[in-house]
């Protein structure tokens, strides 16, 4: 099985982040760039299935306005007693704003590459996900949750490049089964000269390690998935673990 990690972004013009994971965890690509749809099926059907996908991104959007059954569990849902917060998609707002439902634009483009792609969990099938990485960072990192690794109100760029550091020592540190291999651009970050531009670049690059690493846990069964609605639906899955460090110290 590879595991890939999408961070959509809502437009071909915002960089999208892509990393691929190998069945013994380690890191075959980790990049962020404007990626068209055709840009990612390019680099997601050159690897050879079957492949687990995660997507940071609303695949399945059948709701005109308010929000999806999905946002409305996942943020009914404590994990290890943090509330979650989502994004809210409904399909007014996101062609309003965007002009497309970029989700489903690139579901259906993985569709047509692969026919007999599920939209569950699977060890042995092709399948494809939507994921949530701040929730992904609660589910396996909880003792060191909030991460606050993205600039916002009342997060500087200083917290959030902090937040981003302590996020990048917790992916580089898990022992064991957990480990992941070959990480060596972000072993050698120079955290103190980071512009918000290039900080950009590495937290997009994170959320789609984010994302392939959750399915690497869930498929060795390091952590067991908390589904939030219907697969066919729009369905968001999180990995999560006990609530216990696997980090070298």
């Amino acid at each position: 099985m590879i595991f890939i990690g999408i961070d959509l972004a809502w437009t071909p013009h915002k960089e999208t982040g892509i990393c691929v994971l190998s069945q013994s965890g380690e890191v075959l690509t980790l990049c962020a760039d404007s990626y068209s749809i055709e840009d990612i099926i390019r680099i997601v059907t050159s690897y050879h299935p079957p492949l687990s996908i995660g997507i940071d991104a609303p695949l399945i959007v059948k709701n005109e306005t308010g929000a999806r059954e999905a946002e409305r569990l996942l943020m009914k849902t404590k994990i290890h007693g943090y509330r979650q917060y989502a994004f809210i998609a409904n399909r007014h707002f996101l062609k309003k704003t965007y002009g497309e439902i970029r989700g489903e634009i690139l579901l259906y483009a993985l569709k047509e590459a692969y026919p007999d792609l599920t939209l569950h969990l699977s060890k042995t099938k092709t399948h494809v996900i939507e994921t949530f990485p701040t929730s992904i960072t609660c589910g396996l990192y909880p003792e060191y949750f909030p991460f606050r690794y993205k600039q916002k109100r009342h997060v500087s760029f200083d917290q959030s490049l902090q937040g981003l550091q302590t996020l990048c020592h917790c992916l580089l540190s898990q022992r064991g089964p957990y480990a992941l291999n070959g990480c060596t651009a972000l072993k050698n970050i120079d955290w103190t000269n980071l512009t918000r531009h290039t900080k950009k670049h590495i937290e997009d690059q994170l959320d789609a390690l984010l994302c392939a690493y959750g399915l690497y846990t869930l498929f060795h069964d390091l952590s067991t998935p908390l589904l939030c609605g219907v697969p066919e639906d729009g369905a968001i899955v999180i990995p999560m673990k006990e609530h216990k460090n696997t980090l070298d110290q």
